[in-house]
């Protein structure tokens, strides 16, 4: 649309936000069209554009939730959370990342949407963020295994060693077991609600595919503890009465898929 205005820059930035978002809202004052047409009207198209164009992009970053929910009822949600979060940055692959809360707390504030319905949305559409933030992430070198052996080997050092994990690993802790509704997504099959329970992941990337894996509640808390930087003897000082920890487990996990890395 080919327009001119005359507002002060601030005003006028507020006024398009305002108005590209939201059909109630006016066109912003001092708009022209090149032909003299109805600058309303091509401002109403325009608008419907853009929220559209936005629309798809969050559809593009969760598709299991889409098809789950079916196209009706994800593009309310879509066409509701565009209007609320407009783009922060320029990088649509970050858009999206509010959506999960958005929607509980959309529940919390109508009846339209039931609260263990919005549950279940919320945490499928985290696991989904998790697996575009894994695709997206760099790697970092791998640990040498040579290294890591001497490392382990050094019973005196052993305790203070801290291990460095890869960029692109996430843990999740959720409500729901959404990993199987994820998986058969993946497989062409249709898409089931998840069902609730504890459920505690580990997503990472293995050349260009993603993998899931469920982990122990007590796996899953040491791994984030790891990425914030604790020794090994914390981690076994932390955990030694907890029996869903391992560490044994989680090291030959983090060994066998090649998660360390080389800091």
């Amino acid at each position: 649309m080919n327009t001119s205005a005359t507002l002060a820059p601030a005003q006028s930035q507020t006024d398009w936000r305002l108005a590209l978002l939201d059909p109630e809202q006016p066109a912003p004052q001092g708009l022209k069209t090149w032909n003299g047409s109805d600058p309303a009207h091509r401002f109403a198209v325009y608008r419907n554009n853009v929220i559209v164009t936005l629309m798809d992009a969050v559809a593009d970053s969760f598709p299991v939730v889409h098809a789950w929910l079916g196209s009706d009822l994800f593009r309310d949600l879509a066409r509701a959370f565009v209007r609320s979060h407009p783009p922060a940055t320029p990088i649509m692959a970050d858009y999206g990342s509010a959506f999960p809360d958005f929607v509980t707390s959309l529940a919390a504030q109508t009846d339209a949407l039931p609260h263990d319905v919005a549950a279940a949305i919320a945490d499928l559409a985290r696991l989904e963020l998790a697996v575009i933030q894994v695709i997206n992430e760099v790697d970092a070198p791998p640990l040498p295994q040579q290294v890591l052996a001497q490392a382990l080997q050094d019973a005196d050092s052993l305790p203070l060693l801290r291990l460095a994990l890869q960029p692109s690993l996430r843990v999740l802790s959720l409500n729901h077991d959404v990993l199987p509704v994820w998986a058969s997504h993946q497989e062409g099959e249709a898409v089931t609600a998840p069902q609730p329970a504890d459920t505690h992941a580990l997503v990472w990337r293995e050349g260009s595919a993603v993998r899931l894996l469920h982990l122990t509640p007590g796996d899953a808390q040491a791994l984030r503890d790891l990425q914030g930087g604790s020794p090994l003897g914390e981690l076994l000082e932390r955990y030694s009465g907890d029996p869903s920890f391992d560490l044994m487990r989680l090291l030959g996990l983090l060994i066998r898929e090649s998660l360390l890395a080389d800091d």
